[in-house]
């Protein structure tokens, strides 16, 4: 007997708590068409989404402007109406300035507006330096003479190093062949 009171005490406990569920489940009344675009304010690649209801039985279309591409359509088609939420990215090619998203549901047309922010401008930083003073007397390396003339002194020294050595080394192979 006891076990039964626990069935019937979890059978309308569920009923309880599922009821309220399965009603809220249902399509609610459609409400009236409108339209808008979250963020309202973007930069060069951020997502907007354009959503809203549409009330009629056929379908929506969604115009966006140039430099904005789809990236998902999340809408939900219900019996008389449809609600609306699709996601663009902000491409390189939207310019900075205010640009009109459009829906149009059954011959309405329905305006939203975003303004894309300019970028900033970039500005190009130097290098810092290995270290922040050079010790007096010492060499800066890592960089070579500017000008490639200056090479030639170093080149006559090289060859005049390798005249020297070459006549040295025939030097000495001569008195040991005697």
């Amino acid at each position: 007997m006891n076990r039964k009171n626990i069935v019937v005490a979890a059978l309308v406990g569920g009923a309880l708590l599922l009821g309220p569920g399965v009603a809220l489940a249902q399509d609610a009344a459609p409400g009236k068409t409108g339209f808008r675009v979250s963020p309202v304010t973007v930069s060069v690649g951020d997502t907007v989404t354009a959503s809203g209801r549409c009330v009629s039985p056929y379908n929506f279309l969604v115009n966006h402007p140039a430099g904005f591409r789809k990236v998902a359509d999340d809408s939900t088609h219900h019996d008389g109406w449809k609600d609306v939420k699709v996601t663009y990215r902000v491409t390189g090619e939207a310019k900075p300035g205010t640009h009109q998203f459009m829906l149009v549901c059954e011959g309405k047309r329905l305006p939203a507006k975003v303004t894309v922010k300019a970028k900033a401008p970039v500005t190009k930083q130097a290098a810092p330096k290995q270290v922040a003073k050079v010790p007096i007397g010492a060499a800066e390396t890592g960089a070579g003479p500017e000008d490639p003339a200056s090479y030639t002194g170093l080149l006559a020294g090289a060859g005049a190093l390798a005249v020297v050595g070459g006549g040295v080394w025939f030097a000495a192979r001569r008195r040991e062949h005697g």
